[in-house]
């Protein structure tokens, strides 16, 4: 019999091909947790022990106290992926649900309890994937910064230039020969 928390998780692009039984031992290893429309999923600032794969629904991610938006995530994104390297950060965003959404929440120490576990192997491939995209991103924004900011630094050091008056062609002449008035 199939476990009714493995189910969702099959359709998750990230497990194709996991052999059911490792989905399910995933699946009980995890904490399942249910969120309705603006209920907060995580917040910026807050400790960073558990990563979240998003199984149905949709979160919206945030900065600055909702300041900015990121953008949305969709079933199989994850939130707070580095707690699975036993990184103890703190959240750089703020997650709520858009609708009614469901994740499982993971801790290193659960997914370590399952050596040799397909779907850990494809989770941990997913989060390394989803890990360099967005290094890759944020690399692209530093560059366009860096280059606005050299742009803006090039403007300020230029020497300014005052319009010169109107030159004659006897002006110019004399300018270009060196020739003093």
């Amino acid at each position: 019999m199939t476990d009714p928390q493995a189910g969702p998780l099959a359709r998750l692009r990230t497990f194709r091909g996991v052999a059911p039984a490792d989905l399910q031992a995933l699946a009980a290893a995890g904490t399942w947790l249910e969120f309705e429309n603006g209920e907060s999923i995580s917040r910026e600032g807050d400790d960073d022990r558990s990563a979240m794969i998003l199984v149905d629904g949709r979160m919206r991610v945030q900065v600055s106290q909702g300041a900015r938006d990121l953008g949305d995530l969709w079933p199989g994104g994850v939130i707070g992926e580095s707690a699975l390297f036993g990184v103890r950060t703190k959240r750089c965003f703020s997650v709520s649900s858009v609708g009614h959404s469901r994740v499982l929440s993971l801790t290193r120490d659960r997914l370590r309890a399952l050596p040799n576990n397909t779907a850990v192997a494809a989770l941990q491939r997913h989060v390394i994937e989803v890990t360099a995209k967005r290094l890759q991103t944020a690399d692209l924004d530093l560059r366009r910064v860096w280059r606005e900011e050299d742009r803006a630094r090039h403007v300020a050091s230029a020497p300014v230039v005052e319009p010169a008056a109107p030159m004659g062609l006897f002006d110019r002449l004399k300018t270009l020969l060196g020739v003093s008035a």
